[in-house]
């Protein structure tokens, strides 16, 4: 690995029901290094936002759970670590995907073409008003070709045309995250917002959503520091978390 120190300590394993389970239960009985990374062969429970699920199949794709521990940042800013992982993936997909559209999918959905080809979960543990520790699960379709539950996905081999290497890939994606990571800790904030709104989908444009049975349009105009979403319906603005929309 071409990184300081993540990936620098990686723990295969065959089946495991989530990354992020078994990340989590390593922390609570290990001193893990910041940057460790647990890759999965088979993840038979893989778990997204709003507790969906994630469809990944057995030795195709990347499903992997990296350490970090960004004491520096306040629970206010997490949103910002979000980002800098949205991002990270965006800059990888722009290496082995030249010729491709990226958007990121507030508040994280990587979309390649229109079709989403990664997801992430980000789950935090807390000390106090700073993060002590997060474990960052990514799901990234790789060389899988056909999707059964998940409609509009999309791997990159289905935009590319050709196989990849997954070893090589997830070598990218630690350097590519470190140096997003590094960023963060290095307080360049405002260049990682700045770059998200920069390929956020949909931004300044129409899009429907669904809030609480209710469809509506608005024009979507970014996030706020802390990750909500700004919509401008008519004359009126408003922020929305993720337990309070979705898109349509």
């Amino acid at each position: 690995m071409k990184t300081l120190f993540t990936g620098q300590s990686l723990l295969r394993v065959d089946t495991v029901g989530s990354t992020n389970s078994y990340a989590l239960d390593w922390l609570r009985e290990n001193d893990l290094a910041e940057g460790t990374v647990i890759v999965a062969q088979n993840q038979a429970g893989g778990r997204g936002q709003r507790g969906n699920s994630w469809e990944s199949e057995p030795g195709k794709n990347l499903t992997v759970s990296f350490i970090f521990k960004p004491h520096f940042l306040q629970v206010t800013r997490q949103f910002d670590l979000t980002r800098a992982v949205s991002l990270a993936i965006a800059d990888l997909l722009a290496v082995f995907l030249p010729a491709a559209e990226l958007k990121i999918k507030w508040p994280n959905d990587i979309l390649v073409n229109g079709r989403k080809v990664c997801g992430i979960l980000i789950e935090n543990i807390l000390r106090d008003t700073q993060i002590s520790a997060a474990v960052v699960g990514i799901g990234l379709n790789v060389n899988q070709e056909v999707f059964h539950s998940a409609v509009h996905a999309v791997s990159m081999k289905n935009a590319a045309g050709k196989t990849f290497d997954l070893q090589t890939v997830l070598e990218s994606l630690c350097e590519m995250l470190e140096a997003r990571y590094l960023q963060l800790r290095s307080g360049h904030e405002t260049r990682l917002r700045s770059d998200y709104h920069a390929i956020l989908f949909g931004m300044g444009a129409k899009k429907r959503f669904n809030r609480s049975g209710e469809i509506f349009e608005a024009t979507v105009l970014g996030t706020t520091d802390a990750g909500l979403l700004r919509l401008a319906a008519g004359e009126e603005e408003r922020n929305f978390n993720l337990k309070e929309l979705s898109w349509i």
